[in-house]
């Protein structure tokens, strides 16, 4: 077995898995990003 460590959730601690945006969505995610985090705004 592993050594969690003491910052290591146990495996049943961890919450449900998030599936990743769905790819047609990474243009508006990417556009809105830049939006608010680039620099020279």
């Amino acid at each position: 077995a592993l050594d969690l460590g003491a910052a290591t959730l146990a495996p049943d601690k961890l919450g449900p898995v998030i599936a990743e945006p769905h790819a047609s969505w990474m243009e508006r995610i990417e556009v809105e990003w830049r939006r608010r985090y680039a620099s020279g705004n």
